[in-house]
């Protein structure tokens, strides 16, 4: 068995860990609550820029596009209207099936 000056320094280190543990503990949330603060306002001040060059965004998106086609080659061009083309058609051909499919109406008395 152990000797009771080997059991009062098991018990003293025990106090010493749980005592570090709590400091640990301690730092750890308010690391957490920081990290908490900046995200927060990091989110308000992204997000309020964000809000506010919304509309010029939408605003300069098609300007851009323009100009980004007007400078490509005649291919990139070409390209660009096929491919709005496509999306034209895939939008609208179950309206086109839609109304060929449909029987022609009796007129009514």
């Amino acid at each position: 068995m152990r000797s009771a000056a080997e059991l009062n320094e098991l018990a003293a280190r025990k106090e010493l860990l749980v005592m570090e543990s709590e400091l640990n503990r301690q730092a750890l949330r308010h690391e957490t609550a920081r990290i908490q603060e900046s995200l927060s306002r990091w989110k308000e001040n992204t997000l309020g820029a964000g809000r506010a060059a919304y509309p010029w965004l939408l605003a300069a998106a098609p300007v851009a596009g323009w100009f980004v086609t007007r400078k490509a080659g005649r291919l990139t061009g070409f390209v660009s209207k096929a491919l709005i083309g496509w999306r034209l058609i895939r939008r609208f051909m179950p309206l086109v099936s839609a109304l060929k499919s449909k029987p022609p109406s009796e007129p009514t008395p």
